[in-house]
């Protein structure tokens, strides 16, 4: 798949993840937890995508967008997620909401520990664009 594709395609699971659990009312600790994280890696997935199209960022994206690389197994975290959410969230109830939410405490921990690293990743490319584009001036 194409890298910019495939970074695409992370965005719009995780904004659709993201809508969810921002959707429900009263949310868990754990609820909590993932969207925060999932925020936070959206702003950086968002400032990836900015730069997706900048010939001097090909390079970077392409490693980020390798089969089982950062993007990938980001994207697959969300998707277990998502799998795992009602479709048409916005139609539920606040107790059907509530009555949705079928993570165990252990599997709410792996997903944020592989969010937490692949976030890791997309931060350091970042900052690796940023000092290649300072090192450019000199």
């Amino acid at each position: 798949m194409d890298p910019v594709n495939t970074l695409k395609s992370a965005v719009e699971v995780t904004i659709k993840v993201k809508q969810y659990l921002e959707s429900v009312k009263n949310a868990s600790e754990e609820q909590k937890k993932i969207q925060d994280e999932i925020g936070t890696a959206l702003q950086f997935l968002l400032k990836l995508q900015d730069k997706a199209n900048d010939k001097d960022w090909g390079e970077t994206l392409t490693s980020l967008a390798v089969p089982s690389g950062p993007l990938q197994r980001f994207k697959s975290e969300l998707e277990k997620i998502a799998k795992k959410l009602p479709l048409g969230a916005g139609t539920f109830s606040k107790a059907e909401k509530t009555l949705t939410w079928h993570f165990k405490k252990d599997d709410i921990d792996k997903i944020l520990l592989s969010i937490e690293r692949q976030k890791g990743y997309f931060q350091l490319a970042l900052q690796t664009d940023h000092m290649y584009g300072i090192l450019r001036f000199f």
